[in-house]
């Protein structure tokens, strides 16, 4: 991974960690997890509504294939919408330390979806990842034990 590559996912990193207990702080005063997705949904695309606008990035969707632009709109449709509603309805029921983990083992579909669909290589120190991280997901959840609150309850 480069050098930017890195420094670019830490700050994700720790925009999503102060994000996500933000979200846990919300979301009980939201009538529903519909309602605060909705909220961000039109605070996001109104910032890049007027930044598109403002910077005339606009006419570069305009410009895009259309398959493409489907495709991205079924990426939306399933990610932000299906994704983040199920995210916030796990917060309202869970610790924000373990829907967390659990809800970011994503990669494991990822990885299993680029080698079906877009070809990639399984390298071994992929497949390793891949278990460290069920390994990983299974220990904060709970599964692994009988009162399913993870190894350390």
């Amino acid at each position: 991974m480069s050098t930017q590559g890195l420094i670019l996912s830490f700050i994700t990193i720790v925009a999503w960690g102060i994000g996500s207990v933000l979200d846990k702080y919300a979301i009980g005063a939201f009538p529903s997890a519909l309602s605060l997705v909705s909220l961000r949904a039109v605070i996001i695309g109104g910032i890049f509504l007027v930044y598109g606008l403002l910077s005339g990035r606009v006419a570069e969707v305009a410009a895009t294939p259309g398959w493409a632009v489907l495709v991205a709109v079924v990426a939306a449709l399933i990610g932000p919408i299906i994704g983040q509603v199920t995210y916030y309805m796990a917060l309202r029921v869970d610790e924000v330390s373990r829907v967390v983990p659990v809800t970011s083992s994503y990669p494991l579909v990822l990885a299993l979806l680029s080698v079906v669909i877009l070809g990639e290589k399984l390298t071994w120190a992929k497949g390793l990842g891949i278990v460290l991280v069920v390994v990983g997901v299974l220990l904060i959840s709970g599964v692994l034990t009988s009162a399913g609150g993870g190894v350390d309850s």
